[in-house]
């Protein structure tokens, strides 16, 4: 008991280490910023507390450590579909091994896109550079109580823009209570070094993140799951907010999903989707759309579909 005490402080201490590291430099990185999983997303990103599956090791590492079985799945999502370089692809891949009161993982996040580069006079050179960002994560979670598990995840990221590139190792952390209906959660993404991109450019560092997460079951089945999340980007101030998401299962194996999400510069994003259910597999889909603030014109509209498979 002693030892899990322990550790459960090591972990606290390191969910709280970014109080003190907040606001000193540039985030860079912001490829991790993207929400993963399509039933996470569906509920508004309201799933730190109650993301039992493969995206638990995007949201919350702790989470592993109750995924019922081996787990793997996969998602993808076009950023800017609209746009004239065909969007901006992101995808996710996730595979989660439980041992005991153990579960190990590994996470795979891609991002890429085609930009046009200009001459000094401003001028297209005809030539489109490709952007890529990779994150490459190694998870361990530990059920160090009952009713309490902490979790944490080792990231190797690559970043090239143009010719530059840049690596970057980076340490999640996170805390999960899971007591009948209720849950509680506490993480902290990309705890990481400081780079500069080109001898003359700022000091960057990766989207330094704090998440709080509580969820309720309101039934005794089950079938009805209320949760909020507030999400906090210390170094990118107007990024971040609070979401609040339902997730209802009329049938056994089909669920309804939407949220809310309010974020701090304002926009306000809606989101909706369904999710099925067949024997060891799941199929789920989210759709999004974000409102400005100021004028409540749509911003962005996105589309996103996953597949998991548990054993």
């Amino acid at each position: 008991m002693k030892k899990k005490i322990q550790s459960l402080l090591i972990v606290a201490a390191l969910l709280t280490l970014s109080w003190k590291t907040a606001g000193a430099d540039s985030p860079t990185g912001l490829f991790l910023l993207v929400p993963q999983g399509a039933r996470a997303e569906a509920m508004g990103k309201a799933v730190v507390s109650n993301c039992l599956d493969y995206s638990a090791l995007y949201w919350n590492p702790a989470a592993a450590a109750f995924v019922p079985g081996f787990t793997v799945g996969a998602d993808r999502v076009n950023l800017f579909p609209d746009a004239d370089n065909g969007g901006m692809p992101n995808t996710f891949f996730a595979l989660i091994l439980p041992i005991g009161k153990y579960s190990f993982g590994c996470r795979f996040i891609n991002q890429t896109a085609e930009l046009e580069t200009y001459d000094n006079n401003g001028y297209s050179t005809g030539i489109n550079e490709a952007e890529c960002s990779r994150s490459f994560g190694l998870s361990a979670a530990n059920q160090i109580l009952p009713n309490l598990a902490m979790g944490t995840t080792l990231n190797y990221n690559h970043m090239r823009l143009l010719a530059n590139t840049k690596t970057i190792f980076s340490l999640d952390a996170g805390l999960l209570y899971k007591s009948g209906r209720f849950n509680a959660a506490l993480t902290l993404a990309n705890l990481g070094q400081q780079v500069k991109f080109t001898e003359q450019g700022p000091l960057e560092s990766l989207p330094l993140i704090n998440r709080l997460g509580l969820s309720y079951y309101l039934l005794s089945k089950k079938n009805l799951l209320c949760s909020v999340s507030y999400e906090r980007i210390w170094n990118q101030q107007d990024a971040g907010g609070a979401s609040f998401g339902i997730e209802y299962y009329p049938l056994k194996n089909f669920a309804l999903r939407s949220g809310i999400e309010r974020r701090n510069d304002r926009t306000i994003a809606y989101f909706m989707g369904i999710g099925l259910s067949f024997a060891r597999f799941n199929l789920d889909y989210a759709a999004t759309s974000a409102l400005n603030g100021n004028d409540d014109y749509s911003i962005s509209n996105e589309s996103r579909f996953g597949f998991s498979y548990t054993r």
